[in-house]
């Protein structure tokens, strides 16, 4: 099983941390996300994700860009 850790900052704000709810692990022959348990600890201010597939892969977040496309 992979895992992956990672320490949060300690000022983020509710909308953020709901986003990151929504963090995936991609990686595998077709880049693709795979299913990711995703915990976020308060008290420790770790977001831990973690999947049933044991290879490498990258941390995918969803974040609003605040730029406009002309």
């Amino acid at each position: 099983m992979g895992v992956m850790t990672f320490l949060l900052p300690d000022a983020l704000s509710a909308e953020i941390r709901r986003e990151l709810e929504r963090a995936a692990i991609n990686g595998g022959p077709g880049q693709h996300a795979t299913p990711t348990d995703v915990t976020l600890d308060a008290r420790s201010g770790q977001l831990r994700l973690r999947r049933s597939a044991d290879e490498s892969g990258y941390l995918v977040v969803p974040w609003r860009s605040l730029g406009s496309v002309a």
